[in-house]
């Protein structure tokens, strides 16, 4: 075997891209919302560990007329962009989407409304801004008309220091009965100081268009490149097998082009549980994204084991002052105590050694 193209979110699917990616073989997965944000960090650890080659399959992001799009952004045709929005209008028999519903669409729509906030976010931002601080920080998640079945609308805010604001909105259209209810459509519109465009299409790639106001040239686009993507996806396999155990084994990634990267599918996931948080405690949710590896979860384990041990050699000091001043004990077996005290306390610090031994992420 030399490469898999996995979808499906069964177990058995999920457990057996596991194996094989542990075995080096390149993957391209095509995502779906109940693959959940474990399975992708468990891959990229793999990765890590390996070296595999692994490429999320957005294919919205590889639409002809997205990379159009993308391209008169990062040229600034349409000016200083304020704002994005995305809307999607889903048929429904119900009147209702479910919330398996909301997060398989928010998962597909947040990649590309988040790859075109950063190539806006990269031309207008300051040149002291850093390139990984140029993504969305903060997620702000709506919904209205719940019923027991789900709800009509719901609404994402996402926003970011150094890019522009943006808006998904999803709503459920009623069919009749006899209705297939299988033909989606959305929109996503881009307010610049200069133009605004709007690109539109039905289901996931029907039927794109392009169009840009106030003047009305456009382009059309019946289907995703997927053949580009393949191609990507060939082109990173023989470029890691070629670097591999050299300092250009890492994955690529610019903010002017679409080519998926696995962070991309890692941070879509992190969106969605923000969106699921604000919703439930009401609030904006702030996002401090963090390249998952080994070396990084050693720093998070440390930092909280640091923090009991500290409460631990605290109170082991009250108790030791408290013993000592009540009962008259000797000498040798105040050292011991003594000891037993500060033993947590030099174990902790010496565990700090291992994290030179800890393998840093692909892309530090």
């Amino acid at each position: 075997m030399e490469a898999l193209i996995a979808c499906g979110s069964q177990q058995s699917v999920l457990e057996g891209t596991r194996q094989i990616a542990a075995t080096g073989i390149p993957i391209l997965l095509l995502p779906h919302a109940d693959q959940g944000a474990e399975f992708a960090y468990e891959l990229m650890l793999i990765r890590d560990d390996t070296g595999t080659c692994l490429v999320p399959a957005f294919l919205a992001s590889q639409l002809e007329c997205v990379r159009q799009f993308a391209a008169s952004i990062a040229k600034g045709d349409l000016g200083r962009v304020r704002f994005l929005r995305f809307d999607r209008d889903v048929p429904s028999r119900s009147g209702s989407l479910t919330t398996q519903q909301l997060d398989a669409e928010l998962l597909q729509d947040v990649d590309l409304l988040r790859s075109l906030c950063r190539v806006a976010g990269s031309r207008d931002a300051d040149a002291t801004a850093e390139e990984n601080r140029i993504d969305i920080d903060q997620v702000t998640g709506l919904i209205s008309g719940v019923t027991d079945v789900g709800v009509s609308t719901a609404t994402v805010t996402l926003a970011g220091a150094h890019v522009p604001e943006s808006t998904w909105a999803i709503s459920a259209v009623s069919v009749a009965e006899n209705d297939s209810g299988d033909r989606q459509s959305w929109k996503l519109s881009v307010k610049g100081d200069d133009r605004t465009a709007v690109l539109s299409g039905f289901n996931r790639h029907d039927d794109v268009r392009l169009s840009f106001e106030p003047n009305l040239d456009h382009s059309d686009s019946t289907s995703s490149n997927a053949n580009s993507l393949l191609n990507h996806f060939e082109h990173e396999t023989q470029r890691l097998r070629s670097s591999a155990g050299t300092e250009s084994n890492r994955p690529e990634s610019n903010q002017q082009d679409l080519w998926p990267v696995w962070n991309d599918l890692t941070r879509a996931f992190e969106i969605i549980d923000a969106r699921h948080r604000s919703i439930r405690r009401r609030r904006t949710i702030d996002l401090y994204f963090e390249t998952t590896s080994e070396r990084n979860q050693f720093k998070t384990q440390m930092t909280a084991l640091g923090c009991g041990v500290m409460s631990l050699t605290f109170f082991g000091l009250l108790l030791y002052l408290v013993v000592a001043s009540l009962v008259e004990l000797p000498e040798g077996v105040l050292q011991v105590l003594r000891v037993i005290w500060l033993l947590p306390l030099m174990g902790f610090i010496g565990l700090q050694l291992l994290y030179f031994i800890t393998r840093p992420s692909s892309n530090e």
